[in-house]
């Protein structure tokens, strides 16, 4: 057969695992060093890649309008979610406060199940701007940045609680870090 008892490989494997409280110091110490957008979305891409394994090029931090000081490049996703930030109604509001991060697998699979309009528009709002994660960055309750993880970013895994932490952890650290 060819196989080797519980084993599907040839050789043996090493993967590397990223110790989030080891591995989060080095990112912090990055942070504190950061003087430039450019730099805050360098440090970004690379913790996403190094503590999820997402390809840089599948992150992206993007500051609000409203606060973007370098404030040149206003894209297509920008213009989407700052439309969507002005028009949607207090229920999205409510749900987005509540679950602080939007996982696209996990409102289709909910709504799925128990369909609701809250959760349909912020599906339809994922899939306008092709995005598997949409953490907002908040800081006293108000909205000052985002990050996007763009849609099959993970084709094989799905986001775990941890993960969901963990991005939860970077993405309050960064509130501090832009809010100054």
């Amino acid at each position: 057969m060819g196989m080797r008892f519980l084993n599907f490989t040839n050789h043996v494997q090493s993967k590397h695992t990223f110790n989030f409280v080891d591995d989060f110091k080095i990112i912090l110490e990055q942070l504190s060093f950061a003087t430039t957008t450019q730099e805050l979305t360098q440090i970004t891409s690379t913790f996403f890649k190094q503590a999820f394994n997402i390809p840089p090029r599948k992150v992206s931090l993007h500051l609000r309008h409203s606060l973007a000081k370098d404030n040149l490049r206003s894209n297509e996703i920008d213009s989407l979610v700052e439309e969507f930030c002005s028009t949607h109604n207090q229920n999205v509001c409510q749900f987005i406060n509540q679950n602080k991060i939007i996982i696209y697998d996990e409102l289709m699979f909910s709504n799925f199940y128990e369909e609701d309009r809250t959760r349909t528009s912020i599906i339809q709002f994922l899939q306008k701007i092709n995005a598997d994660v949409f953490l907002p960055i908040f800081e006293k309750e108000r909205s000052i940045a985002y990050i996007i993880i763009e849609y099959n970013a993970r084709p094989t895994q799905l986001y775990s609680n941890v993960e969901r932490d963990e991005m939860l952890v970077f993405a309050s650290y960064l509130s501090c870090l832009l809010y100054t």
